[in-house]
């Protein structure tokens, strides 16, 4: 198609997350997943999979990827702690990762 123009797709950082409210967990979860995804591929694979594993008393002798994973994990558990209505977010403030 010549003269066509192709369009950007961009994330805005003024999209919410998918609320969830206790109820149609699955829903919420394929929902999450693709904001997720949308945000940053890995996101979700830091989700699924959980950070790389890594000595916290030994930060400065992290390797770059141990940081990346672990910035991801901060980022992934921000926005799924930002998507929870209060009484979910009790039932999972104890997590220590996404």
């Amino acid at each position: 198609m010549s003269g066509s123009s192709s369009a950007a797709v961009s994330y805005s950082a003024n999209t919410n997350p998918p609320w969830f409210d206790g109820t149609d967990y699955t829903v919420w979860k394929k929902r999450m997943m693709i904001y997720l995804c949308g945000v940053d591929g890995e996101l979700w694979v830091v989700v699924r999979k959980g950070p790389i594993p890594m000595d916290e008393e030994d930060e400065e002798e992290w390797k770059e990827e141990q940081k990346i994973s672990s910035q991801l994990d901060s980022r992934a558990m921000h926005i799924l702690f930002s998507a929870l209505c209060p009484e979910e977010r009790s039932q999972v403030a104890q997590c220590e990762s996404a």
